[in-house]
């Protein structure tokens, strides 16, 4: 199940503090279990300072703001996403949804 992944994925994340992936990998399951967002950007933002120039790291971050309503702090890492030269199809879809 998908809160249990999240609490595997938090207590490895908790237990190795510079290893973007897994910082990502926990924000990601924390997201997919509709869990708390404040914790998930906790660590797409960890995982973003380990990893400035991943992409998706910063579309993680965006995703995470615009589920919890806070769509400028969306916006901006979309932004940041675009100067860093992304392409992905994921702005699209990002963008949709603050329409």
């Amino acid at each position: 199940n998908f809160s249990e992944a999240a609490r595997s994925y938090a207590r490895a994340a908790d237990g190795m503090p510079g290893d973007p992936k897994v910082q990502e990998q926990a924000a990601q399951a924390i997201v997919r279990a509709g869990g708390d967002p404040h914790r998930a950007v906790e660590f797409a933002q960890r995982a973003l300072a380990l990893a400035p120039e991943r992409v998706e790291c910063r579309l993680l971050l965006a995703e995470i703001h615009l589920n919890a309503g806070r769509v400028l702090l969306a916006r901006r890492e979309i932004d940041a996403a675009r100067e860093m030269g992304a392409q992905d199809d994921r702005i699209k879809v990002l963008l949709k949804k603050m329409k």
